[in-house]
Formats: structure tokens, C-alpha cells, sequence
């Protein structure tokens, strides 16, 4: 289990009363951590009541305000800079060649959460201009593994007691889980005031790339000939990432003359979820075998700008936000299934995305205002059996939900 944070505040102000005033403010935050949790090439038995737990939690964040002020009787000129980096991975395993025998239940997890609040703020005053900038980033980068090598013999019984799974139901048996859950909030707003002319900008610019896989891997053609997974209850592979997205911007300029206002919020996300039994591996369960995939995912962006000039006035805002999505449920080619139950393949995408953006600019002469609000979703959703893969559920142990594939309409 790893946990790491930091929290960091940035300021600074320059006042100029002879001439300019300058104040900028930056802050560097970076993350980058590695949790590891397996059984390599080991041979492991509990006997009465004990389960196998392998587990890997990371936890991470990263809290951040940065600050600038100028003013000045001529120029004031006033800048913040968020530069925020998390680099993080959460691996459990049961790896190489182990022998694991349990009594109760082999558990393999990971779980892995990351969170990033950021603020990055202006004011800049001028008796003749004001010019300032507010610039904030944040760039995750997470992998979250649990996987049980297709060279593994792994048997769990039911003696044991049991464990809630990452959605909340208890289980017994092999339980192979990963989750990963991203919530980040990140503002960048400006205010810029000059005699003659005012000019803001502000921008947040936001990169999420993760991957999530929960697995029994491919079994390669050297394996040990007892190399599989039996369980006198369920054999559950499970993959989720939950995430949601905050993202901010808001630029006001006014000036005698001329006043320009500009915000961008910007946000790509790619997202890899996967939850497979690999190629020509061996699963069997007394119970039911159950391989899913999820992914719920939710952005919210605003971006306002405002202008004020006693001649001309221009506000430009723009929330773009770009998501390639993909969550994946396999059984692979060649792999032998056995359920004295039910078999699940099933792989579910939840995205929801939100975008206001809004302006407005007033001048005596000229006033120019424009919003725009851009989203590119690109979802790839797959539950699948892979080709000459032998499959068999009996249906002994009752029925279970699952989804259908139809699509409803709930537009009112």
C-alpha cells in the first residue's frame, strides 16, 4: 500500500507605482510512484479457514493554488503557472510458475486512486494597460493491473470467509480485480484592468491516460501441464475505472480603450479497460465465471470570458474536450471454460459529457463575442469469445442479470 500527496501554494505580486508592476507565480508538482504486490514462481497452501490475499493499493494527490498580482501606474502585468504530473502504477500478481492452494479465497487486487485540485489565478492593473495570463495543466498517467499468470496452478476453496469485490458483492472462490478512479477539478480565472487597454487570458489544459486490466493471462505452449484455475465457487474477473473531470476557465478584461478576453478549458482523455481470460487458458468454477468490464466517466467543462473596451471588445471562449474510450471483456482463442453455473461476458461504458461555454463584450465601436463548445467522443465497447475457445455453463446455480444490449430512449 503506498499513499503519496502534495499540497502547494504559489504566489507573487508586483507593484510598480512609478511605472510597471509585474507579479508571477508558478508551481511544479510532480508524482511518480510504484506499488507492487505478488507471488512469483512460489508455491503457497493455507489449510482451515485461510484465504490468499494479494493485494496492491495506490493512492495518490496532488492539491494546488498559484497566485499573481501586478499592478502599476503605467503596466501591470500578472501571471500564474500549474504545472501538475502524476506517474502511477498498481500491479497485483500471481505470477510465473506458483502453485497456490487455498482453503478459502485467492484474492488478487488492485486499486488505485488519484486525485488533482488546481488553481491558477490573475489580477493585473494598469494605469494605461493590464495584461495577464492564467495557465494551468494536469497530466495523469495511471496503469492498474491484477493478473494471475497463464503458468499458475490456482485452486481456492470456500472455507474461508468471503470478500466484497470492487462492486460491492461478496464473493468466494478466485476473485481477480482492478480499479482505477480519477476525480480531478481544475480552475484557471483572470482578471485584467487598464486605463488605455486589458488583455486575460487563461487556459486549462488537462491529459488522463489510463489503463485498467483485470486478467488470467494467455497460457503459454511451454506451460506446466497442471497450469490453470479451479474454484469451488465463483471465478470472477473484474475491471472497472470510475473518473470525473472539473474543468474551469474564466478571463474578464476591461479597458478605456480596448478590452480582450480569452479562456480555453481543454481536456483529453484515453481510457483502457479490459477484464479477459487469455488465449488457451484453463478455468473451471463450481459456481459461475464471470468476466467484466466497466467504465464510468464524466466531464464537466466551463469556460466564460468577458470583455469591456470604451472603443472596441473582444471575448473568445472554448471548451474542448476529446475522449477515446475503450472497455473490453474477452474470453480468448483456444481458451476451455467450465461453469457448473452461468458464464458472463459483459462490458459496459457510462459517459457523460457536459460543456458550457459562454462570452460577452460590450465597446462603444466594435463588440466581439464568441463561444464555442467542441466534444469528440470515440467509444470502442466489446464483450467477446474468441475463436475455438470451448466454453460450457451448466446454469446449476440459479440465474443471474446481465445486460441485454438494447438500447433505451430516456428523452423526454
Amino acid at each position: 500500500t503506498d499513499s503519496s500527496s502534495i499540497k502547494s501554494l504559489a504566489g507573487g505580486a508586483g507593484i510598480g507605482t512609478g511605472g510597471a508592476g509585474v507579479g508571477i507565480a508558478i508551481g511544479v508538482n510532480v508524482i511518480t510512484a510504484d506499488v507492487t504486490a505478488t507471488i512469483l514462481d512460489s508455491v503457497v497452501t493455507t489449510t482451515g479457514t485461510g484465504n490468499v490475499l494479494v493485494r496492491a493499493d495506490e493512492g495518490a494527490s496532488i492539491e494546488s493554488i498559484s497566485l499573481g498580482l501586478g499592478g502599476g501606474s503605467s503596466v501591470g502585468v500578472a501571471g500564474s503557472l500549474s504545472i501538475n504530473v502524476m506517474v502511477t502504477n498498481a500491479t497485483a500478481s500471481i505470477d510465473g510458475e506458483s502453485m497456490v492452494d487455498a482453503a478459502g479465497t485467492v484474492h488478487v487486487r488492485a486499486l488505485h486512486d488519484g486525485y488533482v485540485g488546481v488553481i491558477a489565478g490573475q489580477v493585473s492593473v494598469g494605469g494605461t494597460a493590464g495584461v495577464g495570463a492564467s495557465i494551468t495543466n494536469a497530466d495523469l498517467f495511471m496503469t492498474t493491473t491484477a493478473t494471475i499468470s497463464g503458468s499458475a496452478q490456482v485452486d481456492a476453496g470456500t472455507a474461508g470467509p468471503a470478500v466484497t469485490d470492487i462492486h460491492g458483492d461478496s464473493r468466494e472462490g478466485v476473485v481477480v480485480e482492478a480499479q482505477t478512479d480519477t476525480d480531478v477539478a481544475i480552475f484557471a480565472v483572470g482578471g485584467s484592468v487598464g486605463g488605455t487597454a486589458g488583455v486575460a487570458g487563461s487556459l486549462a489544459l488537462t491529459i488522463i491516460d489510463q489503463t485498467t486490466t483485470a486478467s488470467i493471462g494467455d497460457r503459454p505452449s511451454d506451460a506446466p501441464d497442471d497450469a490453470e484455475v479451479t474454484s469451488e465457487s465463483d471465478v470472477a474477473i473484474l475491471a472497472e475505472t470510475t473518473g470525473q473531470l472539473i474543468g474551469g476557465v474564466g478571463a474578464i478584461a476591461i479597458g478605456g480603450t480596448a478590452g480582450v478576453g480569452i479562456g480555453a478549458d481543454v481536456g483529453v482523455m484515453t481510457v483502457r479497460v479490459t477484464a479477459e481470460i487469455g488465449e488457451d487458458a484453463k478455468v473451471s468454477a463450481s459456481r459461475h465465471v464471470i468476466i467484466d468490464a466497466r467504465n464510468d466517466t464524466r466531464i464537466i467543462s466551463v469556460s466564460i470570458s468577458g470583455a469591456l473596451g470604451g472603443v472596441a471588445a473582444v471575448a473568445l471562449t472554448a471548451g474542448v474536450s476529446a475522449l477515446n474510450l475503450t472497455t473490453k471483456a474477452l474470453i480468448g482463442a483456444d481458451a476451455t471454460v467450465l461453469a457448473d453455473g452461468n458464464v458472463v461476458v459483459s462490458a459496459e461504458d457510462l459517459t457523460r459529457v457536459d460543456l458550457v461555454a459562454g462570452s460577452i463584450a460590450g465597446g462603444g465601436t466594435a463588440a466581439i463575442g464568441v463561444a464555442a463548445g467542441i466534444g469528440v467522443l470515440t467509444k470502442h465497447t466489446e464483450a467477446a469469445i474468441g475463436a475455438d475457445a470451448k466454453v460450457t455453463a451448466l446454469g446449476r446455480h440459479g440465474v443471474v442479470t446481465v445486460n441485454s444490449g438494447a438500447l433505451t430512449d430516456t428523452s423526454t
